[in-house]
C-alpha cells in the first residue's frame, strides 16, 4: 500500500486551494472596490448657454456656495443634470433635466434675461441635493414636487441632432418638454447707469456740439425708462456785418427716455421715444458793446434707435441716434441804437449721436 502525503507542496488538492485563494481576494477586492464606488457617487452637471450667460463654472459655484461646499470639491450626490438655456423670442427658456437612478424629471423655467435662469438652476440643483442628503437616500419622483414632469423610464442613449454621441463624462439626460413655468422669485427690475456717455449734437447751436453726461434709470423686461444729464462744450460765434461781434453759447441738457428692446443672443435693437430740456445760456460782445447773457429754455420731442453690445450680463456698449422736433424757437438778439442784431436762431430740429456704456445692477 502506498500512503500520499497530503502537506506536500505538489500535492494537487494544495494547488487548488492555492487558486481557489487568489481567485477569491481578486473577487473581494473588485467587490470592495465596486462598493467604495458606489458609496462614493457625485453630483454631475453638463450646461450649455449663449455667450452672455452663465457659464457652467458659475452654477456650480452657486450650488457649491448654496452648500457650503469648499470650491472645486465633489458634491456626495446620485443627481446628474443637464440645463439648456435658449433664446425664445424676446425671453430666455431654461431647460432643466435630471435624472436620480430610474427617476428622471425635466423642468422649464423662463425669464426676461438669462443671469436669473443660471441663479435659478443653482437653487433648484442645490435643494434637489440638499434634500437627498437629508433623506440619506436617492429621491423618488414624489420628492421631485409638481414643478418636475418625471418619468421612472430608465435612460436610453439620445443622439444629438448633428448625429454625434455625447460628449464624454456628461450626463445624457432627456430633453423632453415639460410645462412651462415662471420663477416666481425672479427679479423683475433692475438699476441700470449709462456712464460714461458722450453726444454729438450737428444742428441746435451754431457749430456742431460735443457733451458728456450720464443716465439712471430702469430696466424692466425689454424696457428701459431713464434720465440724462448732458453739460454741452461751451462755443463762440464770430460774427463781421457793420461791426464785428462775438457771441458765447453754453448748454446744458436733460432727458427722459422710454426704449423697448428686441434681442438675439449678445445683440439687442431698442426703439426709443425722449422728450428734453434745453437750457441755453447766451451773450454777445464787440469792440464798444458788452451784452448781457440771455438764458431761455427750449423744449423738444423725438424718436431713435439704440443699439446694444452686451458683453456681459451686466455691462453692455451701445451706439444711439435720435432726431427732435423743437416746440419752442429761440432768437438771441444784440440790441443796439441802430436795430436788433440776431446772433443765431434755434432750427426746428435737430439730428443727435450717443455713444457709450450700460451697467445694470
Amino acid at each position: 500500500m502506498v500512503d500520499v502525503d497530503t502537506n506536500s507542496p505538489t500535492s494537487p488538492r494544495h494547488g487548488s486551494s492555492a487558486i481557489a485563494g487568489v481567485l477569491t481576494a481578486a473577487v473581494l477586492t473588485c467587490w470592495s472596490s465596486n462598493v467604495a464606488a458606489q458609496e462614493l457617487p457625485h453630483f454631475e452637471l453638463a450646461w450649455e448657454s449663449p455667450a452672455a450667460c452663465p457659464e457652467q463654472s458659475e452654477v456650480d459655484e452657486q450650488i457649491r456656495s448654496l452648500l457650503s461646499a469648499a470650491p472645486g470639491s465633489a458634491l456626495p450626490s446620485h443627481l446628474r443634470a443637464k440645463g439648456l438655456i435658449e433664446p425664445t423670442g424676446e425671453r430666455f427658456q431654461l431647460t432643466l433635466s435630471i435624472q436620480i437612478g430610474p427617476t428622471r424629471g425635466v423642468r422649464i423655467i423662463q425669464s426676461d434675461e438669462c443671469v436669473s435662469l443660471g441663479k435659478a438652476a443653482a437653487v433648484v440643483l442645490g435643494l434637489l441635493i440638499r434634500k437627498e442628503q437629508d433623506l440619506g437616500r436617492e429621491l423618488s419622483h414624489a420628492d421631485l414636487g409638481n414643478d418636475f414632469q418625471t418619468s421612472t423610464k430608465p435612460a436610453e442613449p439620445s443622439t444629438p441632432p448633428s448625429g454625434k454621441p455625447p460628449a464624454s463624462g456628461q450626463p445624457n439626460l432627456p430633453d423632453a418638454k415639460s410645462q412651462t413655468h415662471d420663477e416666481p422669485t425672479q427679479r423683475q427690475w433692475y438699476f441700470l447707469v449709462n456712464v460714461p456717455s458722450a453726444t454729438v449734437d450737428f444742428w441746435t447751436l451754431p457749430k456742431r456740439d460735443t457733451g458728456f453726461g450720464i443716465a439712471a434709470g430702469v430696466l424692466h423686461q425689454q424696457w428701459r425708462f431713464f434720465v440724462s444729464a448732458t453739460n454741452w462744450s461751451s462755443q463762440q460765434r464770430t460774427i463781421t456785418d457793420v461791426e464785428t461781434y462775438s457771441s458765447y453759447f453754453k448748454r446744458k441738457s436733460f432727458e427722459i427716455w422710454g426704449c423697448r428692446g428686441w434681442g438675439s443672443g449678445a445683440f439687442e435693437l431698442a426703439p426709443c421715444v425722449v422728450t428734453a430740456m434745453d437750457l441755453v445760456t447766451a451773450s454777445a460782445s464787440s469792440a464798444r458793446l458788452n451784452a448781457s447773457e440771455q438764458r431761455v429754455a427750449i423744449f423738444s420731442a423725438g424718436a431713435g434707435m439704440s443699439a446694444y453690445a452686451h458683453l456681459a450680463p451686466w455691462f453692455s456698449l451701445y451706439l444711439a441716434t435720435t432726431g427732435r422736433i423743437v416746440a419752442n424757437r429761440r432768437q438771441f438778439l444784440v440790441k443796439e441804437i441802430s436795430g436788433d442784431f440776431p446772433t443765431h436762431t434755434i432750427p426746428v430740429g435737430a439730428w443727435l449721436t450717443s455713444i457709450g456704456s450700460e451697467w445694470i445692477f
